[in-house]
């Protein structure tokens, strides 16, 4: 059971409030196009209605990837939150996921502090390592500067 909240935000392009969808507990069983959103850094991204800007909304998250026995605790660094408050944060999401099923890795989540970090992980319980990804990164900003020069000439 995926778990998405209407939540306010406000843009920080033009101050404006708006209430948008965010994510805060995925199963990839339940809602597989979630970690599609995620490995190409879209989710819980909310496009201002009034100016346009596009807001990363920095919020907890758990990943759960039952087949792969996998399970991601996110605290966001921009919440400031110390150890208590991370640990609290996570205890609440873990609270709220389904209770039947619950197996042993789920007592002991993997964590990660940037968004970044938790796509590495999900890429890398695929078998995509991060020497793979570096080497694609590495071909795409080769890829992009090519594209910039040649837009200059």
């Amino acid at each position: 059971m995926t778990i998405k909240n209407k939540t306010p935000i406000r843009c920080s392009g033009c101050g404006q409030q708006f209430v948008t969808e965010i994510y805060s507990y995925i199963d990839v069983t339940d809602e597989p196009q979630a970690k599609n959103l995620l490995i190409s850094n879209r989710l819980n991204r909310a496009q201002c209605p009034h100016c346009g800007t596009v807001n990363n909304v920095e919020t907890p998250l758990l990943y759960h990837d039952p087949t792969k026995e996998l399970l991601i605790a996110y605290v966001p660094m921009e919440l400031n939150l110390n150890k208590d408050q991370q640990e609290r944060a996570i205890g609440d999401l873990m609270n709220r996921m389904p209770k039947q099923n619950f197996k042993g890795y789920m007592f002991n989540p993997r964590r990660s502090i940037t968004m970044q970090g938790m796509i590495d992980q999900v890429l890398e319980a695929d078998g995509i390592t991060k020497e793979v990804l570096e080497e694609q990164r590495k071909e795409l900003d080769f890829v992009q500067q090519f594209l910039q020069v040649e837009s200059e000439e």
